[in-house]
């Protein structure tokens, strides 16, 4: 292919829904793309070139680029990645502790899957300062922010029964932080039954147990609630990367964090 009187212009980048029907089965998963298009002044002197309107989507997939032309302009789209993503999210309630993670989730949340957000943050005796947590969630943009007491339900229902049937993990020690997955989960589809959410999401990684907790707790309530785990779908995983985008959205983050604390 011959290029002539070309001049690269600007890169762009963008996250848009795919046409699937325009794709067939092959990436049916994956209903987003990451995509860039560069734009370049002249005539690239490409032979498959065509009109598009300026809205609709690359279909040449299997090339991985689509080319269009206007009034001097050659746009050239390239698909980048796939992204895997939640179809069908209208609203979402967060389990939200106000930390490093959580926080980057919830923007990560409001800018990927563009809709409102409640938060959820439970005390269940942690003995940390928990109200914190709703300022950080105000200044995001929340508006549904729920904070509740759950030590005596946490105590009465989950802890007092493990006790009784000397529930030991993996038969050697008593079982901690993970005895409150179910009842958080148990709020948080409780909560999205109230706010009209059709979705939860959760900051466990996509590698522990934690992860079957929750989900696992949400399913037996509600079979049909789509749950988000932004650790299964984006690409934030190391500490760095965190802080990295924290400071580009101008996400508070506390000096311990910033430190390699936890």
């Amino acid at each position: 292919m011959r290029k002539k009187n070309t001049k690269r212009k600007q890169t762009h980048k963008k996250i848009i829904p795919l046409n699937l029907k325009s794709l067939g089965n092959r990436i049916e998963d994956y209903p987003f793309v990451e995509i860039e298009w560069l734009d370049i002044e002249g005539d690239a002197g490409w032979s498959n070139t065509k009109d598009l309107n300026k809205e609709e989507l690359p279909v040449c997939v299997s090339k991985g680029y689509l080319l269009s032309q206007s009034k001097g302009i050659t746009r050239i789209f390239i698909i980048r990645k796939t992204i895997n993503m939640i179809k069908g999210v209208k609203k979402i309630v967060l389990a939200y502790s106000g930390g490093l993670d959580t926080s980057v989730i919830l923007k990560w949340l409001q800018d990927q899957y563009n809709c409102e957000v409640v938060t959820f943050t439970a005390d269940l005796g942690q003995k940390e300062e928990i109200e914190p947590a709703r300022a950080k969630a105000k200044s995001a943009g929340v508006k549904e922010i729920f904070i509740e007491d759950l030590r005596e339900e946490f105590v009465r229902d989950y802890v007092f029964p493990m006790f009784r049937a000397n529930t030991l993990y993996e038969g050697e020690y008593l079982l901690g932080t993970s005895i409150a997955r179910p009842l958080i989960s148990k709020r948080l589809v409780e909560i999205a039954h109230q706010t009209g959410c059709n979705a939860i999401s959760h900051g466990a990684t996509g590698k522990g147990n934690d992860q079957v907790r929750f989900e696992l707790g949400a399913y037996a309530i509600d079979p049909d609630i789509k749950i988000i785990a932004p650790w299964r779908e984006w690409d934030l995983l190391s500490r760095e990367k965190l802080l990295k985008y924290a400071t580009e959205n101008n996400i508070p983050v506390e000096m311990k964090h910033k430190s390699g604390g936890t």
